[in-house]
């Protein structure tokens, strides 16, 4: 039996069935069995599913006969189910990437039938009919294994050689950027050192370990002389927190560890070391920033995290406190040292010679093979890595929104209700402003991405969650005081109806909190939609934004015309080198080679072509609608009077206003919010952006021609 394009189908074989009248018939499958095959005795080619990958279905279903037979307890149905499937249904042989578990498949069939031969040989002799056919089965299945993995194995030696060979471009682009970084961290490096040098019985910071390129040749040289990496607190600064922003920055990079060893003087006048990690990508803020954070954190925390230190850990984040303040001092000697801070007392370290103390600077090679230096990274001046490092008051970020109050008094009665241990004065509030400032740092990085048109909205956006997080953690903790746990109060009387009151508001905590939450997100996204027309760069971006579009949609009718001309996009100018190896990549679909380009028939089908001049279109729009509003704010701002009120196209605001002589009635207000207009108690008007549509709106509510 042949399939609809009139090849015969064998066993081993990947169909596919399109058309038939249960949806659930169509579908992947591979041939089980074929008429003539040994121990099948059918006339229909038996086929069982498949999944895309290539997977052996486990459906309760996932047997069909070819032609299809539709079986169900309606006469009728299966009537009319039968007389469609041999008019519409069509099967057809696919090219399969993945047939390797279907060779799996017959294998165990093949083996499965060992036992069989062996009994019936036992029974009946080798000579019998029986145990010839049981062998010839046998042998058939394996052929089809074998077959299948031939297959298998030409494409799979295919793949794996494309594999390698973007593994090796891979690891020699990888190769030759940690080259480029390892050349320019040692100029970086060497070029800070000098200007920042070590003086006598000042503390200096050790840098024995990193994963940064950067630091390899320092490494290395460590690995020779035995003496890590010194440098100057300023220079130390000045370089952790370079690289820390430089791997931030590249989306490809998680983060370097990198070890260090501070040496210094205690307030007592005892030589002192201290030792960390800091992970360059991380954004820390700085290798000052980052000891004090740690400081802070285990003064409040403590070292089990359980929000109680012990007396050992207030003194060693003290100790760690003051390390911070004498680092501060040393990068900027005219800032005196705060009262926690130790003194700088002249201390002889064992200093190493002029030769190892900087990393061996080799004159860069000219000529031809020559690899030319890395183009050297901004070095940053001592005072900028003050600023960077300098912690504002109470670790607070620049953007700092009006705190709410918290009620302590209530947050230590509803931490007796659920815990046995004592309540530390102050961590509800402690708790409740460190989720505010990491907010109000969330709105610094937006403020930085998006244009300045957007940062009132930020600033309203951190002040509302500033305030209704204030307002949820007084709710809960009245709450959570409300009624002991069983805990703590026993199981003797406990009243259960007041404990499921309790939760029940407790659920509905959690919910408001996730809206509270939900305001974060509203950050991240602000001015990351569709250009606003009231920002004063709008034209700019738009602009930008058409011109791109253009570019692209030229691209594309450009390689379309060079694959009709040349059959092949090697060579095609404006197409990167990514794009084309992925428009001909092979065994992304199943009808030709698999690549999109041959599932399309040409790099750019038509819809994409279509949607391209769509986007253009509509910015083109947004353009023209952008001169429209300029036309209008260049012209005297009347509004439409009516009865009652009148309506203001407000260009500054972007916005159509309402403005009532009087309160509206109910009436009115529920025609306008379902119209989309919101009452604005800053401007004391409905309104809601300025569009067609809303002066179409506001003349359908109040009723005007």
């Amino acid at each position: 039996m042949n399939d609809k394009n009139n090849r015969p189908m064998k066993t081993g074989d990947v169909v596919e069935i399109t058309g038939a009248y249960f949806k659930n018939d169509n579908g992947l499958y591979f041939v089980e069995h074929t008429p003539g095959d040994p121990n099948w005795s059918g006339r229909d080619h038996c086929l069982r599913r498949i999944k895309r990958n290539g997977e052996l279905s486990t459906a309760k279903d996932n047997l069909c006969f070819w032609p299809i037979s539709a079986f169900v307890n309606s006469r009728d149905k299966r009537a009319a189910a039968n007389q469609w499937n041999r008019e519409h249904a069509e099967i057809e042989i696919k090219t399969f990437p993945h047939t390797e578990h279907i060779a799996k498949f017959f294998e165990a069939e093949a083996a499965s039938l060992d036992t069989t031969i062996k009994r019936y040989t036992w029974d009946f002799g080798e000579d019998n009919q029986t145990v010839k056919d049981a062998k010839e089965t046998q042998a058939f299945y394996r052929s089809v294994s074998d077959g299948l993995r031939a297959e298998q194995t030409a494409a799979d030696l295919e793949a794996e050689n494309a594999s390698r060979r973007d593994e090796q471009e891979a690891e020699q682009a990888e190769r030759e950027t940690g080259l480029r970084r390892r050349v320019a961290g040692r100029c970086f490096i060497a070029d800070t050192e000098q200007a920042h040098p070590i003086t006598t019985g000042a503390p200096f910071v050790e840098i024995p370990f990193s994963e940064n390129p950067a630091f390899y040749a320092c490494t290395d040289q460590s690995g020779k002389t035995g003496e890590p990496l010194r440098l100057s607190v300023a220079a130390a600064a000045i370089i952790i927190r370079h690289y820390d922003a430089e791997v931030y920055a590249d989306p490809d990079s998680a983060y370097d560890k990198t070890d260090f060893v501070i040496r210094y003087t205690d307030e007592h006048g005892q030589p002192s070391t201290y030792s960390g990690r800091y992970d360059l990508g991380c954004n820390d803020g700085g290798l000052i920033s980052h000891i004090r954070r740690f400081g802070e954190n285990l003064r409040s925390m403590g070292r089990c995290g359980n929000s109680q230190p012990t007396e050992q850990d207030e003194a060693d984040a003290a100790a760690i406190l003051a390390l911070a303040d004498l680092l501060t001092a040393e990068i900027n000697p005219t800032t005196p040292t705060p009262p926690t801070g130790g003194k700088v007392e002249a201390v002889e370290f064992t200093q190493p010679s002029t030769d190892t103390q900087q990393p061996e600077q080799q004159t860069p090679a000219t000529g031809a093979g020559a690899e030319a230096p890395a183009e050297q990274p901004e070095a940053i001046t001592a005072e900028q890595a003050e600023q960077a490092e300098q912690p504002t008051p109470e670790n607070r970020p620049e953007t700092v929104p009006p705190y709410g109050s918290i009620d302590e008094e209530t947050a230590r009665n509803a931490h007796y209700c659920i815990h046995m241990g004592d309540y530390k004065s102050g961590s509800a509030t402690a708790s409740y402003r460190n989720s505010v400032n990491k907010a109000a740092q969330m709105v610094e990085q937006q403020k930085a991405r998006v244009s300045a048109f957007y940062h009132d909205k930020l600033d309203a956006l951190l002040n509302s969650y500033a305030r209704r997080l204030a307002q949820w953690t007084n709710d809960y903790n009245r709450n959570q005081a409300s009624y002991p746990s069983q805990f703590i109060a026993g199981a003797g009387n406990f009243n259960m109806r007041k404990h499921n009151r309790q939760m029940s508001r407790e659920d509905s905590l959690w919910e408001e909190y996730r809206q509270i939450e939900a305001i974060l997100d509203k950050i991240r996204s602000v001015g990351t939609g569709p250009v606003d027309l009231a920002d004063p760069h709008a034209r700019e971006m738009l602009t930008e934004r058409l011109n791109s579009q253009r570019q692209m949609l030229e691209d594309a009718k450009t390689a379309n015309a060079y694959y009709r001309k040349h059959k092949t996009l090697e060579g095609c100018p404006g197409l990167s080198e990514k794009n084309r190896a992925w428009l001909t990549r092979p065994g992304v679909f199943a009808s030709g080679d698999g690549s999109p380009i041959s599932q399309y028939g040409s790099p750019f089908p038509a819809y994409e072509l279509a949607s391209l001049r769509g986007k253009i279109e509509r910015t083109e729009q947004r353009l023209a609608e952008l001169d429209k509003r300029e036309q209008q704010a260049a012209e005297p701002q009347t509004g439409t009077a009516f009865d009652g009120g009148q309506i203001v196209r407000n260009i500054d605001l972007n916005r159509l206003q309402i403005l009532f002589d009087a309160i509206p009635d109910a009436d009115t207000r529920a025609a306008l919010k379902q119209n989309g207009f919101r009452w604005s108690p800053k401007n004391q008007a409905w309104q809601r952006q300025l569009t067609d549509n809303a002066e179409r709106a506001a003349r359908q509510v109040l009723r005007l021609a």
